[in-house]
C-alpha cells in the first residue's frame, strides 16, 4: 500500500510539473490580471448523454415548436413528489490536447479516464451534466500539429460534452476548423459574445444562449471568451479572425442576456472562459447568476468560491483535473440550498476508464500521430533554456539555411535531460500558440534579409537570453539572411537593437519543427543533437 501511494504521488508530481511546461504565463497571471471591459468515432450503444440535444438562442435551428425551450430526452422526467433534487456537474477546464497516449503497461489516456468518471457519477445521479470551459486546443498533443487541429476535433467530439464553451486557443487553427468545432452533435456549444459574418455553408453552431430541463430544473446556459493575443502574447481588441465579430463587455452583455432569459428557467449558469479575476468581478455585478463553472485561468478553485451568492468553480487545466460539483437545490423556492464538491486528479488506476473513449484515443493517434514514439535524436548532456536555445539557433540556421540565426531562450518551455527525444519532446520545448488566431505560433521561425550594418548589430548585442550564431565576418555593405522568431521579425523596433531594419519577410516552420528536422540531420550523421560527439551505436 505505501508504495502504491508513492508511486501515484510521484506519478501526480511528473503530470503537474509536465503539465506546467505548456501552461502559458499569459493565462496563469489571469487571476490577478483579468478585469471587466466596456466597449471537441460516436456510438449511442450507452444510455448515457449520447442522445440528441436541441439549442437554441433564438435564431438556432432546431427549435421546431418555436417556443424558445430546449428539449432534452436524457434526463429521467421530474419526480413531482420530490422536494429538492440533486443537480450534479462534471466539469474540465483548458484541456489544451492534453491526450497524449502515457507510456507504461497502463497507456490509459486521460481523456478516457475523465470521461469514465462522468460516466461513474452519472451511473449515481442521472441528473448529472458533463461540461467544459473552452480552450480545447493548442500546447499539447503533437496530433494535434500534425493534423492541423482535426485530432483535437475528434476526441472533443468522442468525449460528448452537454455543455461547452469556445476559448481563444480554439481559434487557433482558422475559420474552418473553428466551424467543424462548434458543429458538435452532442453538445452545446457556447459562444455568447462572438458571431459569425462569413457564409460558409457549414454555419456557426455555437450559441449564444441555450437552456436545458434536467429533472424538475431548468437551467439557462451562456459562456464567452477573452480577448485574443497577439504576437506578442498579449491581449488586443479585435475580432479573432475575419468573419467574427466579438463583443467585449463582458458585463453588460451577461446582465442583457440574463434580463431576457432570467424568468424563463430556474437557475442561470455561466459557463465561462474569461479568468478566475473576470468571473468574480462578474459574479460580484451581475443579478440573476447562480453558477459560474470556468476557465482560462488555470486556477484551481477548490473547494468552490462563493461571491454575492454566486458558486464558483475550476479544474486546473491540462487534463490533470476533474471537478464534481452537486447542487441540492430547494424545488419550492427554485434555489441552491446547499453543495458540495469533488475534486479528482486524473491518474491511471484513479478513475474508471472508458473503454470507448479509449478506442476513439488510439484511433486519433494510428490515423493522426503514428509515429509519436520513434525516437528521433539524442540528447548527450542535461540542457537548460539558454542551452537549448544556442542548439535552436543552430538547428533554424541548418534547417532554413539562412546565413544567420537567433533564438530566444525564453520562448523554450521545457528543458532537455540526457537521453533521447520523440516528436512529443521537441513540441514540449516549443509549444505552440498560433497566435494572433490562424496564423504560425509566437515562437514560430521566419526568414527575413538585412544589411551587415544591422546584422552586425545583432551579433554585437548583450542580451543573456538570446542566442545568436552566424558568419565570422560580417560586411557591413552585403545582405545577409537571418532566421528569426515570429516576435521579433514582427515588431522589430521593440524587440531588436536600435538601428535593425528587416526585409522580405517569410514564414519559415514552427519552432519545434525545426528542431525535428535538425534532430533527424543529426541522428543521420550519428551525432548527438547538441554536441559533436558521436553516437554510439549510430541509429
Amino acid at each position: 500500500m505505501k508504495t502504491t501511494k508513492r508511486f501515484l504521488l510521484f506519478t501526480l508530481l511528473f503530470m503537474v510539473i509536465f503539465s506546467l511546461a505548456c501552461s502559458s504565463d499569459d493565462e496563469n497571471s489571469q487571476d490577478n490580471e483579468d478585469s471587466l471591459s466596456d466597449g471537441d468515432v460516436s456510438s449511442d450503444d450507452d444510455d448515457d448523454n449520447d442522445d440528441d440535444t436541441t439549442q437554441e438562442d433564438g435564431d438556432v435551428d432546431g427549435d421546431e415548436d418555436g417556443d424558445g425551450e430546449v428539449e432534452s430526452e436524457r434526463f429521467p422526467a421530474c419526480d413531482e413528489h420530490a422536494s429538492s433534487q440533486i443537480l450534479t456537474f462534471v466539469h474540465t477546464n483548458d484541456l489544451h490536447s492534453s491526450y497524449q497516449m502515457p507510456s507504461g503497461p497502463s497507456p490509459e489516456n486521460p481523456f478516457a479516464l475523465i470521461r469514465g468518471y462522468f460516466k461513474e457519477v452519472q451511473a449515481e445521479n442521472p441528473y448529472t451534466l458533463f461540461t467544459d470551459g473552452g480552450d480545447s486546443m493548442e500546447k499539447g498533443s503533437v496530433a494535434e500539429q500534425l493534423s492541423e487541429g482535426q485530432s483535437t476535433i475528434d476526441m472533443m467530439m468522442g468525449m460528448k460534452f452537454d455543455v461547452r464553451v469556445l476559448g481563444n486557443h480554439d481559434f487557433a487553427w482558422g475559420e474552418e476548423a473553428l466551424l467543424a468545432m462548434a458543429d458538435d452533435p452532442h453538445s452545446i456549444v457556447l459562444a455568447s459574445n462572438s458571431t459569425y459574418t462569413g457564409s460558409n455553408p457549414i454555419g456557426f453552431k455555437a450559441v449564444s444562449y441555450a437552456e436545458m430541463q434536467v429533472g424538475c430544473v431548468k437551467l439557462g446556459f451562456f459562456g464567452m471568451h477573452p480577448m485574443p493575443y497577439d504576437e506578442t502574447n498579449q491581449h488586443y481588441e479585435g475580432p479573432y479572425m475575419d468573419n467574427f465579430e466579438t463583443r467585449y463587455d463582458y458585463q453588460v452583455l451577461a446582465q442583457e442576456i440574463l434580463d431576457a432569459h432570467r424568468q424563463d428557467v430556474d437557475l442561470m449558469i455561466m459557463v465561462s472562459h474569461l479568468g478566475k479575476g473576470t468571473d468574480e468581478s462578474l459574479a460580484e455585478n451581475l443579478t440573476g447568476l447562480d453558477v459560474i463553472l470556468g476557465g482560462h485561468s488555470h486556477s484551481t478553485i477548490n473547494p468552490p468560491e462563493e461571491v454575492n451568492g454566486v458558486i464558483i468553480i475550476q479544474a486546473g487545466s491540462n487534463a490533470n483535473f476533474v471537478y464534481r460539483l452537486d447542487l441540492d437545490v430547494d424545488l419550492t423556492a427554485m434555489s441552491v440550498s446547499s453543495y458540495t464538491n469533488e475534486f479528482r486528479v486524473v491518474l491511471p488506476g484513479a478513475l474508471p476508464l472508458d473503454d470507448e473513449m479509449q478506442a476513439v484515443a488510439e484511433q486519433v493517434f494510428s490515423t493522426h500521430a503514428p509515429k509519436v514514439k520513434d525516437e528521433i535524436a539524442w540528447v548527450k548532456v542535461n540542457s537548460q533554456e539558454m542551452r537549448v536555445a544556442e542548439v535552436t539557433a543552430l538547428a533554424a540556421q541548418t534547417v532554413l539555411q539562412t546565413d544567420a540565426a537567433i533564438a530566444d531562450a525564453d520562448t523554450v518551455w521545457k528543458s532537455w535531460s540526457s537521453g533521447p527525444l520523440d516528436q512529443q519532446d521537441m513540441l514540449n520545448t516549443y509549444c505552440v500558440e498560433r497566435q494572433p488566431a490562424g496564423t504560425p505560433g509566437f515562437n514560430s521561425y521566419y526568414k527575413v534579409n538585412l544589411s551587415g550594418a544591422s546584422l552586425r548589430l545583432l551579433a554585437e548585442r548583450n542580451d543573456e537570453m538570446w542566442s545568436y550564431v552566424g558568419p565570422e565576418t560580417i560586411d557591413d555593405t552585403q545582405t545577409y539572411s537571418l532566421a528569426l522568431q515570429k516576435n521579433a521579425a514582427y515588431n522589430p523596433a521593440t524587440q531588436l537593437p536600435e538601428g535593425v531594419t528587416l526585409s522580405d519577410r517569410e514564414f519559415g516552420m514552427e519552432a519545434w519543427q525545426v528542431l525535428e528536422q535538425y534532430g533527424k540531420t543529426r541522428s543521420s550523421a550519428c551525432l548527438y543533437m547538441d554536441t559533436d560527439d558521436a553516437l554510439s551505436p549510430c541509429p
